[in-house]
């Protein structure tokens, strides 16, 4: 009996503690510091506090701006001019003087008919966990003798990639545009903090088919560190309390996309499509699933991805139909693709840049016209 006393008695201390540590947690939220901070909902403030700890070399993993840096209008951008930088233990990485991903330079001015080709979109676009010349980008270049600028970052949403897209890519006028939209990607657009903080587009109310953009200038990492008094919590935040804060964030956001971060992306995508076409350029939106696209389930975003194609004026490729269908019509292996929690294998890389290439000279070389956003 004694020692059933004790085991109950220790339970019932646990369990006294974890609530302890759940009053603590929402004492800390109600005391949140005014300014960038504030405007944080549970999940955000949470990556928030891990990347405090990490950044102060404290916690399990190491800091995880890697080959990013802050930028006050995207959030954060690739460092240019990385050589063979090797991140957590992945295959080296290179960016040329303008932050691209591999080392080859481009000029702005063209001087020739070579086609050029401009990729925006997260660590997948990036190629994370792919040497330089493995990366689908790298390989579409040979495939179609083309100049391909890769645009993509890791870690961004759909938000941070129309920016980076509208803000930069356009201006170095490539004839087709590769707009990547990994399945994570929305609930990223509804983020104010990742690698860094970062911006976020709301619905404008009132005007159809317009955004607001908010959150900019982004805070520097310094200012996000000292946002805080180490009075109020400590100087770091436990690993439970961090815990408990992020499921209660990701509590009520819900895995569902709902109806406003639908409409959002129909309005990025259209808007993107509009300032491609101003070019005289064409749009391709490449859907990404992730490594269990066999079994998940198609989201908003996806199911309502080729009804935004017709009626915007952009082409689609979904890269869950090639895997599936290269299983079936060439019985290949569902873990051919992906590396085991990680990014598309070489293999993967090669099936992207193969069916991308043959879609892009389908596509042709002509202009193509230019409508308004709706």
């Amino acid at each position: 009996m004694g020692v059933a006393r004790r085991g109950l008695a220790a339970a019932l201390g646990l369990l006294l503690g974890v609530l302890a540590v759940e009053l603590a947690a929402r004492a800390a939220l109600a005391r949140a510091p005014a300014g960038p901070v504030s405007l944080l909902d549970d999940e955000d403030r949470a990556n928030l506090w891990a990347w405090r700890e990490r950044r102060s070399g404290i916690g399990l993993r190491p800091d995880l701006s890697g080959p990013v840096a802050h930028d006050p209008v995207l959030g954060w951008r690739n460092r240019p001019g990385l050589v063979d930088f090797v991140w957590e233990g992945r295959p080296p990485i290179s960016t040329n003087s303008s932050g691209m991903r591999g080392a080859l330079e481009y000029s702005k001015e063209r001087s020739g008919p070579r086609r050029r080709v401009a990729l925006v979109g997260d660590s997948f676009v990036f190629g994370l966990d792919q040497p330089d010349a493995r990366t689908f980008a790298a390989l579409l270049a040979e495939q179609l003798d083309a100049e391909v600028l890769n645009f993509g970052v890791p870690g961004y949403g759909t938000d941070q990639s129309y920016l980076m897209l509208v803000g930069e890519a356009l201006a170095w006028r490539p004839d087709d545009v590769v707009f990547g939209l990994f399945a994570e990607n929305p609930k990223r657009a509804q983020r104010r903090f990742s690698f860094y903080a970062k911006p976020r587009f709301q619905l404008q109310d009132g005007s159809d088919g317009a955004l607001e953009l908010e959150g900019v200038p982004v805070p520097a990492p310094e200012d996000l560190l000292a946002d805080a008094s180490p009075d109020e919590r400590g100087p770091y935040t436990p690993a439970l309390v961090r815990w408990v804060e992020g499921w209660r964030g990701r509590a009520s956001r819900g895995d569902a996309e709902p109806p406003e971060l639908l409409e959002l992306h129909r309005r990025l995508l259209a808007a993107a499509r509009h300032s491609v076409a101003e070019l005289g350029a064409r749009l391709t939106v490449l859907y990404i699933p992730g490594s269990g696209y066999a079994t998940a389930p198609v989201g908003p975003v996806e199911a309502t991805l080729p009804a935004w194609a017709e009626a915007h004026g952009f082409a689609l490729l979904n890269l869950r139909q090639v895997f599936v269908a290269a299983e079936r019509e060439r019985g290949e292996e569902r873990s051919a693709f992906y590396l085991p929690g990680r990014h598309f294998s070489p293999r993967g890389h090669q099936l992207v840049a193969e069916v991308l290439g043959r879609h892009l000279v389908g596509q042709g070389t002509a202009p193509v016209a230019a409508s308004a956003p709706r």
